[in-house]
């Protein structure tokens, strides 16, 4: 029975765990060989949240190059981010950014990242000494800094479009850049009618490609006033005067019309709720799922209840084939109340399903300090929250509908533990005196002095 009681206890606080957050990073370790001073290096880290809730986790560089290392946003990497949010049981992705200082001697150095949850740090104890609470990971760092200038590179892949008459050839090529310096690649593009005879020819400069990262590049060629029927086109890749390698294709402009012209509005994405007065962002997410590049625009009507006050419109994009792009509309909101924006894209004479997304707008309300403040808004049933959905047009109209939604209570993990202390205590408890009654209706057994 001792031994049973044990094993409970053991059990009960071994699942208790199971509360934490827990974080993940890949890779664990970043190297940056042959790097020259002056030179700026990129390496993409991914932070897993295994935790059951969001998590913010901020990042805090150290070692002897603690200060080269700065942590940017994946898009924008002029944005320098100390902490990044990552829902629950997945995953955000940044870059860790090397710059060498001008003066760095030749040498190996060596740095690290930690990588720590909100509210890491440490805990007192009882007897005083410290214990590490949800404290992360780490990333170790290291960096050769050579006086040797390395270009190198690679053609990975390249492929050309179908081509209707009128429409634009394009090449896409993927490339690597394997040097250790940032490279603008240059990519020529040659083109020549059945006869052999060279139709056009021009080099195209492209954006920049980091040391250690492959990037994506493309030439196109206009193809109208041009003859029907079977062409070859040439490209070739360079970097500098290194070359990084050629392809050849077969195409053949056809009559237009012959390649099939297809899209989906995949959803409406409201990006900035306006306030009362003031302007708002919405994004049309559209995916050109036809044969041929294609213009497409956002076009849509901005209601105020049951009542229409705005046409929207985006401006016309060029979307290539599989493609999928934003278009952006601009709502501005009047009075308080529920608004709903039902739209379309069309794509050179074509159009999609027709979406509609419904949000509320909050009243502003006056604080105490005398500081207007917007109060909080509940969008109606069906309609969209903040983050922006959308749904299929239906036969209803846009009218202003109310409904009372349920809100589930939230889950409050501080009860869940005191609830299970109080299981575990009673057992305990009934184990004893189960252990102390047996002890005394045993014959001849004395109860301990």
């Amino acid at each position: 029975m001792g031994l049973a009681l044990v094993c409970l206890v053991a059990l009960a606080l071994g699942s208790l765990p199971a509360f934490a957050q827990g974080v993940g990073i890949s890779p664990t370790a970043a190297e940056f060989d042959d790097t020259l001073r002056n030179g700026e290096y990129y390496r993409t880290i991914t932070v897993i949240n295994g935790g059951s809730s969001d998590q913010v986790f901020s990042f805090q560089p150290g070692g002897d190059i603690g200060q080269w290392l700065t942590i940017v946003d994946t898009e924008d990497r002029t944005q320098e981010l100390e902490t990044i949010t990552a829902g629950a049981n997945s995953r955000a992705r940044v870059l860790l950014r090397l710059n060498i200082p001008e003066d760095a001697p030749n040498g190996t150095f060596r740095g690290v990242v930690r990588v720590m949850a909100a509210g890491s740090g440490s805990t007192q104890g009882g007897n005083g000494a410290g214990a590490s609470v949800n404290i992360g990971a780490e990333i170790l760092v290291q960096a050769i800094v050579s006086g040797t200038q390395v270009i190198d590179g690679k053609l990975i892949d390249a492929s050309v479009n179908q081509v209707e008459l009128g429409s634009f050839m394009r090449i896409n090529s993927v490339v690597q850049n394997l040097g250790n310096v940032r490279v603008n690649p240059q990519v020529t593009l040659e083109v020549l009618n059945p006869e052999g005879t060279v139709v056009f020819q021009e080099t195209f400069q492209q954006e920049s490609i980091f040391a250690s990262e492959t990037g994506a590049v493309s030439a196109e060629w206009d193809t109208t006033g041009q003859e029907l029927g079977d062409y070859r086109v040439k490209t070739s890749v360079r970097f500098g005067d290194f070359d990084v390698g050629e392809r050849e294709f077969d195409f053949t402009i056809l009559p237009f019309g012959t390649l099939t012209r297809q899209g989906e509005l995949r959803s409406l994405e409201l990006v900035v709720k306006p306030d009362p007065q003031d302007l708002g962002m919405m994004h049309a997410i559209f995916q050109n799922t036809g044969q041929i590049d294609t213009l497409a625009k956002f076009i849509g009507e901005f209601y105020f209840g049951d009542k229409l006050i705005d046409v929207l419109t985006s401006e016309e994009v060029l979307v290539l084939v599989g493609e999928q792009k934003r278009l952006e509309v601009f709502p501005r909101a009047g009075e308080a109340g529920e608004y709903s924006i039902r739209g379309k894209v069309n794509f050179e004479g074509k159009e999609t399903e027709v979406l509609i997304m419904n949000f509320m707008v909050a009243a502003a309300a006056v604080a105490t300090n005398g500081e207007s403040t917007t109060g909080p808004s509940t969008p109606s049933a069906g309609s969209s929250t903040q983050a922006g959905s959308s749904t299929p047009e239906t036969a209803a109209t846009p009218e202003a509908t109310t409904s009372t939604q349920a809100t589930a209570p939230e889950k409050d993990d501080g009860g869940v533990a005191a609830w299970l202390w109080i299981v575990i205590i009673a057992v305990i408890a009934a184990l004893v005196a189960i252990i102390f009654v047996k002890r005394k209706s045993i014959p001849g057994l004395k109860p301990s002095e």
